[in-house]
C-alpha cells in the first residue's frame, strides 16, 4: 500500500498570513487534495491521507494536540515561524562582482567569512567567483536569518515548512489512523 499525503490548509502558514492570501491558498489546498483523493480512489494500491483535520486541531486546539502527540507547541506561536528572515536574493544581485563587493563592504566581517582569516584584505577578483542562485541563497541566508532558541514551541520552521515535532506528530497520526500502529 502506498500512502499519498495531502496538503494542510496552506492558508494557515505564516507566509500566507503575511501576504494576505489565506482564502486563495485554502481553496488551492482543498482543490489539490480533492484531485489527489480522486486519483487515489481509482488505484488499487494507493490511499489518500488527509492531514487537514489534524492541522486544524494543531492551530485551533493546540493544548489538546500537545497532549495527544506529546509536543510542546506554544499556542501563541502557531502563526509564527522559528526562522526569521528571507531565503532569496534581492534585486541587482545577479552580477557576482557587485554582489560580493556589496556584501563585503556593507559588512566588513560577514558571518559566512568569519572563519577565513584576512579574506577581505586579499586581492580577489570578485567577478570570477560564480554567483549561482544556490551560492547567493546560502550567503544571504547566513547573513539575514535569525533562529529562535526554542523551535519545539513552533509549528513552522520558516514561512511554510513545519518543524520537526510537527513532522513527528504527523507520523504518529498516520501510523495510528492509516496503518493501525500506535506509537
Amino acid at each position: 500500500m502506498t500512502l499519498i499525503i495531502g496538503l494542510p490548509n496552506l492558508g494557515l502558514t505564516p507566509e500566507s498570513k503575511q501576504i494576505g492570501n489565506q482564502n486563495l491558498l485554502k481553496e488551492v489546498s482543498l482543490l489539490h487534495n480533492e484531485l489527489l483523493k480522486q486519483f487515489a480512489e481509482n488505484q488499487t494500491n494507493i490511499q489518500f491521507v488527509d492531514i487537514n483535520q489534524i492541522f486544524e486541531i494543531l492551530i485551533n486546539d493546540t493544548d489538546n494536540f500537545n497532549k495527544e502527540y506529546q509536543t510542546s507547541i506554544d499556542p501563541n506561536k502557531t502563526t509564527e515561524s522559528c526562522c526569521r528572515g528571507g531565503y532569496f536574493a534581492y534585486e541587482h544581485t545577479n552580477e557576482s562582482k557587485y554582489f560580493y563587493k556589496s556584501l563585503l563592504t556593507s559588512n566588513p566581517k560577514p558571518k559566512v567569512l568569519q572563519n577565513f582569516n584576512n579574506i577581505t584584505s586579499k586581492k580577489i577578483d570578485m567577478g570570477k567567483i560564480p554567483l549561482t542562485p544556490y551560492i547567493t541563497t546560502a550567503i544571504l541566508t547566513a547573513e539575514t536569518i535569525t533562529l529562535c532558541k526554542n523551535p519545539q514551541e513552533f509549528v513552522f520552521w520558516d514561512g511554510v515548512h513545519p518543524t520537526y515535532q510537527i513532522h513527528k506528530a504527523l507520523f504518529k497520526y498516520i501510523a495510528k489512523e492509516y496503518l493501525g500502529i500506535r506509537l
